[in-house]
């Protein structure tokens, strides 16, 4: 979907010049498919967690208590971002990047920033907790957008029209890193390359980025020892398997074991304190050793008529900011699943990364449902008019 020339708003049908389109019905297909991994993550997330929150907490519906919070602070956002008519973003688009920048400096500094593990990726305000990067996804996402659209013609010609711009995307990412966070800064880079090439900056241009940006990586893995080990043992899990290779190989003991049709639900053996994370980064493996290949082709076809339904609604949205941020938001959401999917297949190095609206993990539920009440408020200015 590579848009090479500026696309002007369309009117509706019958309508005077610059018009906008009549109201539209929500995508509710796109609603319902949602809504079915939501609840889906919730039983998997109980089935996964029950043990290991009776041993932590002596209550094993902690987890399952806290992610129902959760889901319903997320239904609340998802309609509120429904209600919003997703034009007011691009009005105060620089001002939601600033926020989520001061957000990213803030983790940093203590007291702010919660030391966990020896990463700070979260804020911490009494009960709450937080991470910045989560809310710099969509807040970067609509900051891209707004100046593709502003900077259109410009940017058709050379990409040095984005410098400014381009910088201030590559600081934020620096933030990240130094959580560190590199998968969300990897996923990040990979969405605002992918934003950019619809936005029509050239194939070169993209490329010569991607490269200025490898050192970068490169550093951090060299100093970071877990990411590092990370990377080994992604090569070679079986060279320490009681260390850094011990997640990856219990994920594929878990895969293994569900065969096709699985073990059958809550009888996952793996989530008996041998597989690390197992209702955050890797529920994805206990879905598979209890539902089978085939629960894991279902989750995955849900995913994937996900990305059907955002990718229409961006190719129907009335004008161009729509396009890119329907673009943005459906495009963050489906690489972070295949990334998921990829490291618990290990055929990615592990990265700290949930799976979308099936971990557990309030931060990362609230913003993907909040994406989804964008992409549903843009389905209501459709050109076509009702989605079917």
């Amino acid at each position: 979907m590579r848009l090479q020339g500026g696309r002007e708003l369309r009117p509706a049908p019958g309508k005077g010049r610059g018009v906008m389109p009549r109201k539209a019905h929500p995508d509710f297909f796109l609603l319902v498919l949602v809504t079915i991994l939501v609840g889906v993550g919730v039983v998997m997330i109980y089935s996964a967690s029950a043990i290991v929150a009776l041993r932590d907490f002596k209550n094993p519906y902690y987890y399952l208590q806290r992610q129902l919070l959760w889901s319903a602070v997320g239904a609340l956002i998802l309609w509120l971002g429904l209600r919003i008519d997703y034009h007011h973003y691009r009005h105060f688009a620089v001002i939601i990047a600033t926020g989520a920048v001061l957000l990213l400096l803030a983790v940093l500094a203590p007291p702010f920033g919660g030391l966990r593990a020896g990463v700070r990726r979260w804020i911490e305000v009494g009960p709450l907790t937080f991470q910045p990067s989560e809310l710099a996804k969509p807040a970067l996402i609509i900051f891209l957008a707004h100046v593709l659209v502003k900077k259109r013609e410009q940017v058709q010609k050379s990409v040095v029209a984005l410098a400014p711009e381009l910088v201030f995307l590559a600081l934020c990412l620096l933030l990240i890193m130094f959580e560190p966070d590199l998968g969300t800064a990897v996923t990040l880079s990979a969405t605002m390359a992918a934003l950019l090439f619809v936005g029509g900056v050239k194939k070169r241009d993209l490329l010569l980025a991607t490269l200025c940006g490898l050192p970068a990586v490169i550093y951090s893995i060299a100093q970071h020892p877990y990411q590092r080990a990370r990377v080994l043992s992604f090569m070679d899990p079986w060279k320490d398997p009681f260390g850094s290779g011990f997640q990856i190989i219990q994920s594929f003991l878990a895969l293994g074991r569900g065969g096709v049709l699985g073990l059958g639900p809550a009888a996952s053996r793996q989530k008996l304190f041998f597989l690390p994370a197992p209702h955050t980064d890797f529920v994805l493996a206990v879905i598979g050793e209890e539902l089978g290949f085939a629960g894991l082709a279902v989750v995955m076809g849900l995913l994937g008529m996900i990305l059907w339904r955002g990718m229409r609604i961006a190719l129907r949205a009335p004008d161009l900011f729509g396009t890119y941020l329907a673009f943005g938001l459906t495009f963050s959401l489906f690489l972070q699943a295949v990334l998921n999917a990829g490291v618990v297949a290990g055929l990615l190095p592990t990265k700290g990364m949930t799976m979308p609206f099936l971990s557990y993990g309030g931060t990362s539920l609230v913003i993907s449902l909040a994406g989804v009440g964008i992409l549903l408020n843009i389905s209501q200015n459709s050109v076509a008019g009702r989605l079917k």
